[in-house]
């Protein structure tokens, strides 16, 4: 009975051990779940990196070569910040704070009027009766351009200076070249002022010499003419080769002056205005009766216009004609000077006019208007008007050189 009660008291003693360890391990398990399921807990086990087991690498075998780490697409480059166009079109409120700007800047460091003095005998012709005379308006012009503010400068200039300016920008029209550039153009004393009819020469000089601008009155206000280069002084105009006197000597008939152009298209005549213009019609004349310009075979006086052809025609605008080679670049080797009347428009069609590449460059090609063109005043020499329009509008519809001037000749009838 001894041994089977010690031997039951010990298995109750092991049973009773068991279960106290077997609570103790529930009492962990319960704790730890507890513990983990807090969210702190869980959180600061995150940032915890747990050591990856190494895999174990047989003897002799090479070390594998260390991986790289995967880099998120995003921390390759840092983010690019957002871009700003730099055309963004400035408020009104800005326009109009940059432009009050503008004003009271050319209102601060403007050029007097009286800055612009001519020297005694500096004016030579007669000037024409306009709304603001012209130094008045050259006076605008440089208080303009001495603050830099050549936009301002655009309602100044003649049409063509603008269109000019238009073709080249493709929009809007601006200045090609830089405030210092202008004012360059337009400093320096006035030295003289050449009035013919609308087209005014003002001699400028500066440290580089003279210089020449010319103003022509559009819109009844002088405007100026920017070109490309600066112009030479290009006041000494030619002397006349022939008076009107001795270019109409032996011409038969009474009245007015007429020139009657035979073509291959029809007969037009033209009433030359020789008493408002005698120097250009003494210039037309001579050369249609071959009393000037390049001789004929043998050294014989040959008239000029026959046989030449109506090299340029554009329909219901002009006909040009009078160059030998074709090409609108050729003339007959003499010129004349500009020759402007106050009376004298380009203001209706029939209008006969010498063509001419600038000041005093007028030779032998003339060309006929159908149409007004106030933009060629002060520019070219009018000396004619002609009738029968009607002959005149059917060439311009035919191609270019087909039309041949059979002969141009002079009488006094119209």
């Amino acid at each position: 009975m001894m041994p089977c009660a010690h031997m039951l008291a010990a298995m109750i003693a092991s049973a009773r051990f068991q279960i106290d360890a077997l609570c103790r391990w529930l009492l962990c398990v319960t704790l730890l779940a507890g513990f983990a399921s807090c969210k702190s807990t869980r959180e600061a086990l995150k940032t915890i990196e747990l050591p990856k087991q190494a895999t174990p690498i047989a003897r002799g075998a090479p070390s594998p070569a260390p991986q790289p780490l995967p880099i998120a697409p995003d921390a390759r480059k840092p983010p690019r910040k957002p871009v700003v166009s730099k055309t963004s079109v400035p408020s009104k409120a800005a326009q109009r704070k940059a432009a009050r700007k503008r004003a009271q800047k050319l209102a601060a460091k403007v050029v007097p009027l009286e800055s612009i003095k001519l020297p005694i005998g500096a004016v030579h012709g007669v000037a024409p009766r306009t709304t603001y005379p012209l130094m008045a308006v050259f006076a605008r012009i440089r208080q303009i351009a001495s603050v830099g503010e050549v936009r301002m400068i655009l309602p100044w200039l003649t049409h063509a200076t603008r269109q000019r300016l238009m073709r080249s920008h493709k929009a809007e029209a601006v200045l090609p070249m830089a405030p210092r550039t202008l004012w360059q153009r337009l400093a320096g004393p006035v030295h003289a002022v050449h009035y013919h009819g609308h087209r005014a020469m003002v001699t400028i000089g500066g440290k580089r010499g003279q210089h020449t601008l010319s103003f022509f009155i559009e819109d009844t206000g002088w405007r100026l003419d920017l070109p490309r280069q600066i112009q030479k002084t290009q006041n000494d105009a030619p002397e006349p080769i022939i008076d009107l006197n001795t270019a109409t000597k032996g011409v038969t008939g009474q009245g007015p002056l007429v020139a009657v152009f035979n073509t291959t298209s029809g007969r037009f005549r033209c009433k030359l205005h020789e008493g408002m213009v005698p120097k250009t019609v003494a210039h037309f004349v001579a050369l249609a009766r071959g009393l000037i310009g390049p001789l004929g075979r043998g050294g014989n006086a040959k008239p000029f216009y026959d046989g030449l052809r109506i090299h340029r025609a554009i329909s219901e605008h002009f006909i040009q004609s009078g160059d030998p080679s074709e090409l609108g670049t050729g003339g007959a080797g003499v010129t004349v000077a500009d020759e402007f009347h106050p009376k004298l428009h380009h203001d209706r069609p029939g209008v006969l006019s010498l063509a001419s590449a600038g000041p005093h460059s007028a030779s032998s090609q003339f060309f006929i208007t159908l149409q007004s063109a106030s933009t060629l005043d002060g520019r070219h020499n009018i000396f004619g008007q002609c009738k029968d329009i009607d002959v005149i509008r059917s060439i311009s519809t035919k191609a270019p050189r087909t039309v041949v001037v059979k002969s141009v000749r002079i009488q006094r009838d119209f």
